[in-house]
C-alpha cells in the first residue's frame, strides 16, 4: 500500500508541474488568498499542495473589512462559521467583476447554511446542508461518498480536462438560479438532512462555474478533497484542483498601449509656426516619414490636430526626401489652442491600430484686419502658406 501511493505521488506531482509550466521564468507568480477571517477551522493542504506544485503563492488573511487584497488573483472561500457582512458581499462581487478576480467558494455538508449563502447568492447559488452520498454506496473512501462523472457535454470545458470522474466526499448540493455557464450534477445520491437518509433523489447540482462580467467564480459542495493530502486523493480529484486553479487565475492586466512619436511640421514651406486664432482660414500640417515611422500607415480618419478633425488630406513628398508624407488640412476656428499656447498636438491611430503623436512648436498671434479668408482651400495647393 506505501509503495501504491509513492508511486501515485509522484505520478502527481508529474502531472501538477505540467499543469504549472505555463509560468514564464522570472515572472511574478500568481498568488491565491485563503480567507480565514469568518470562524474557518479548515486546513486546505491538498489545495495548498496544488498551489505549490503549479508554481503559485498563497497567503491566509484575517479580514476582508478592507476589501480583497491588491496582489491577489484567486480568493478562496472555503466553509466560514460567521457571517458575511453586507460590504464584504459587495467588495468581493465587485473585485470579480472590475478586476477580473477569480472566486473559488468550497462549502461542505451539514454548516448553518445562512452563514455562507449571503455570499454565494449574490452570484446566484446557494449551499443545501444534507449530504451527496453514492446510493448503492460504492466507495470505499467514505460512506458519504459519491463518484461524480463528467458529463459528454462538459468533457470540452477546461475544468475538466483530463477528468472523468472525481470522488465527492462528505459534499451537500447547491441551488442555482440563473443559466450559468457550467453546472455539474451528481447522478443517484443519498441526501441526508437532519439525520433521516433520502434514497434515490437524482441529479443534485455539485458544481457550477461561471463567467461574471470580467471575472469568474466556481462554486463546490465539497472541501473534503481541498484538505486531504495528494497521497490520499485520486488522480481525478488532484486534476480537478489544478483545472480549477487555472481556469480562475486572474488574467494578467493588458499591456498599457504604447504611443508612437512621430514628426510633425505645422505650416510646411513656411518660416514660423503663426497662428492667428481669430482667422477663419485654414492651416496645413505634415505628417513626416522618418526611418523609424512610415506616414503612409496613418489612417487619417483617426487624426486630431489640436482637437479639430482634418477637412481633408493627401500623401505627397512634402519634405523632399523622396518619402511619401501626409499632409492635411484644419480649419483653424475648430482648433483648441488658446492665445497663451505654445505647442500643438497631432495624434491619431495607424492602419493597423497603433496610436501615435506628435508635437511642434506654435506662435499664437493677434488678429490682424485683411482681406476676407478664402471660402475653401485644397490639400494641394501652393507651396506657401
Amino acid at each position: 500500500m506505501g509503495r501504491m501511493k509513492s508511486v501515485l505521488g509522484v505520478l502527481l506531482a508529474l502531472l501538477l508541474l505540467v499543469a504549472g509550466a505555463g509560468i514564464a521564468a522570472g515572472a511574478v507568480p500568481p498568488k491565491a488568498v485563503i480567507d480565514l477571517s469568518h470562524g474557518q477551522t479548515v486546513d486546505l493542504i491538498g489545495f495548498k499542495s496544488v498551489l505549490t506544485t503549479m508554481g503559485w503563492q498563497f497567503d491566509e488573511t484575517t479580514s476582508l473589512a478592507a476589501g480583497v487584497p491588491s496582489d491577489c488573483d484567486l480568493l478562496v472561500l472555503p466553509q466560514p462559521l460567521s457571517e458575511f457582512t453586507d460590504a464584504e458581499v459587495a467588495a468581493v462581487r465587485a473585485w470579480v467583476e472590475t478586476q477580473g478576480g477569480g472566486l473559488l467558494v468550497l462549502y461542505d455538508s451539514g454548516a448553518p447554511t445562512p452563514y455562507l449563502n449571503k455570499l454565494p447568492a449574490a452570484f446566484g447559488v446557494t449551499f443545501n446542508a444534507g449530504v451527496v452520498q453514492e446510493y448503492d454506496f460504492g466507495i470505499s473512501w467514505w460512506v458519504d461518498s459519491a463518484m461524480i462523472s463528467i458529463p459528454a457535454e462538459l468533457q470540452s470545458h477546461p475544468l475538466f480536462t483530463n477528468v472523468t470522474d472525481f470522488v465527492y466526499v462528505s459534499g451537500t448540493s447547491l441551488n442555482v438560479s440563473g443559466s450559468p455557464q457550467v453546472v455539474l450534477r451528481a447522478g443517484e445520491y443519498t441526501q441526508c438532512t437532519s439525520g433521516v437518509y433520502q434514497y434515490g433523489v437524482e441529479q443534485p447540482p455539485v458544481l457550477v462555474a461561471d463567467q461574471v462580467t470580467a471575472g469568474r467564480v466556481v462554486l463546490l459542495g465539497d472541501t473534503t478533497p481541498f484538505e486531504l493530502s495528494l497521497d490520499s486523493l485520486t488522480s481525478g480529484n488532484v486534476q480537478l484542483m489544478a483545472n480549477i486553479v487555472s481556469w480562475l487565475q486572474k488574467p494578467e492586466a493588458p499591456p498599457v498601449p504604447t504611443t508612437k512619436k512621430v514628426t510633425i511640421n505645422i505650416r510646411p514651406w513656411s518660416k514660423d509656426n503663426k497662428i492667428d486664432l481669430q482667422s477663419k482660414g485654414f492651416i496645413r500640417v505634415a505628417v513626416l516619414s522618418t526611418p523609424e515611422f512610415d506616414a503612409k500607415q496613418v489612417d487619417p480618419k483617426t487624426v486630431l490636430f489640436a482637437g479639430a478633425k482634418p477637412l481633408c488630406w493627401v500623401r505627397m513628398d512634402v519634405d523632399r526626401d523622396r518619402d511619401k508624407d501626409l499632409l492635411l488640412l484644419f480649419h483653424i476656428p475648430d482648433l483648441n489652442l488658446t492665445e497663451d499656447s505654445t505647442e500643438a498636438v497631432l495624434d491619431g491611430k495607424t492602419l493597423d491600430g497603433q496610436s501615435f503623436e506628435g508635437r511642434d512648436a506654435v506662435q499664437v498671434v493677434q488678429h490682424k484686419k485683411c482681406k476676407n479668408p478664402p471660402k475653401h482651400d485644397n490639400c494641394g495647393g501652393k507651396k506657401g502658406k
